[in-house]
């Protein structure tokens, strides 16, 4: 939990901290546990949470989804019910959307990293020598193969041009 230390003392006097349950049945409707069960953000402020206890308090939470669309936790901003606003809601649902997207950028750069691993096996595994260049000239991948061929350290290539590594034939060069 963050927030002020007013703010945290009046949570933890209600039992709000880290690792509270947000059962129904044992703090009553608040926007924690709607938006964990009902999957859905949601915003509740004085009298609409069910335990007078929270009366005092504005509550925006809005839940986070894996890539597999399951809930995994959520983000709740809880405050003073005086100073509650709409917009909370807003900002919550945004800073959810944010994570989920990293989420997905996470799986995906994965992905595309294994992706890639394969593909260098593959181009190593080849018996032939194998040279592939930018669209303007500049090594950008030497199998070890090609490299015996030719004499090179496929580290120490990597990103020149093919000219300086190697004396090209007057039609190519």
């Amino acid at each position: 939990a963050l927030g002020d230390a007013p703010m945290l003392a009046a949570l933890r006097d209600h039992g709000l901290l880290r690792g509270a349950s947000l059962r129904e049945d044992q703090i009553g409707t608040l926007a924690l546990n709607l938006a964990l069960h009902e999957a859905l953000p949601w915003q509740t402020r004085g009298a609409e949470h069910f335990c007078a206890a929270f009366h005092s308090f504005a509550c925006s939470a809005a839940p986070i989804f894996d890539v597999g669309g399951q809930a995994i936790g959520l983000i709740g901003v809880l405050g003073p019910n005086d100073a509650a606003h709409a917009h909370t809601l807003g900002m919550v649902i945004a800073v959810t959307q944010a994570i989920q997207a990293q989420l997905r950028n996470n799986m995906l750069l994965a992905e595309t990293n294994d992706h890639l691993a394969e593909l260098n096996a593959a181009i190593e595994a080849m018996s032939e020598g194998l040279i592939l260049l930018d669209a303007q000239g500049h090594l950008s991948k030497i199998n070890s193969r090609a490299g015996q061929l030719l004499g090179l350290s496929p580290r120490s290539a990597a990103g020149r041009m093919l000219d300086e590594l190697i004396e090209l034939p007057a039609p190519l060069a």
